[in-house]
């Protein structure tokens, strides 16, 4: 499971690889029961309603809270890493 954050710099976009692996992107890949891969139905597409996008079970949902609840500091630390590179944004304004 990856999270993904706005630096609010020049870096853009930060990826934070936090565990679980319930999903690969790039692979297209999955955990049965958990989480499916939706593909682009391209006609929809057009209209800017159907992108690709992943479809999540409760069971994930589920599984998700209970590595937040039992793992906060990785949370908390992607959030304060946030507001720093906020913080360093501001300063160069």
């Amino acid at each position: 499971m990856v999270v993904t954050y706005d630096t609010f710099t020049e870096e853009g976009k930060k990826t934070v690889d936090i565990g679980l692996n319930i999903k690969n992107y790039i692979k297209k890949c999955h955990v049965a029961g958990f989480v499916k891969f939706i593909p682009e139905d391209k006609e929809e597409s057009k209209n800017d309603k159907n992108r690709q996008s992943w479809q999540y079970s409760e069971s994930a949902v589920d599984i998700i809270k209970i590595y937040f609840e039992k793992y906060p500091t990785v949370f908390s630390a992607i959030e304060k890493e946030k507001k720093e590179a906020n913080k360093r944004n501001n300063k160069r304004d």
